[in-house]
């Protein structure tokens, strides 16, 4: 990512028509490259979930930095280990590596995670009816 890159990220709503989801809601986040974010399903924040996605894809390097203070660790041999001082909502598996937001904790704190501990500028944007339609994320 190049320094001082304004993303716009906008959310649509459908429903699944798959044979085994039929009906279920869905949340699309596209920013302005049209690169997607999906979920489905509910019972979890959606946009929590859209947003954890594309801010994971988008900015892979400084989610990787949060591993190590990840508030849920897989170890293989002893599972998955919390520690309840880490992030809430980050996950690192040891076995590969991998760091990853679990946007399911709660768009509010993915907002609070993207500026406090990623260094984003985010602010979401709302409609006349005061709903949420997306974000504009500044690096």
């Amino acid at each position: 990512m190049s320094n001082m890159a304004t993303h716009t990220l906008k959310i649509s709503h459908g429903t699944s028509r798959a044979r085994d989801t039929d009906g279920y809601p869905t949340v699309t986040l596209t920013d302005e490259l049209g690169r997607k974010a999906k979920c489905m399903g509910g019972g979890y924040d959606m946009f929590g979930t859209v947003l954890a996605s594309w801010i994971c894809a988008a900015y892979p390097e400084r989610v990787a930095k949060l591993g190590e203070r990840a508030y849920y660790t897989y170890k293989p041999g002893q599972g998955t280990i919390v520690n309840r001082d880490g992030l809430y909502g980050v996950h690192h598996d040891s076995n590969d590596g991998k760091t990853r937001i679990d946007g399911a904790v709660g768009v509010s704190t993915v907002e609070r995670m993207a500026r406090e501990e990623l260094g984003l500028t985010i602010k979401a944007t709302v409609n006349a009816a005061g709903r949420v339609t997306g974000w504009t994320v500044e690096d």
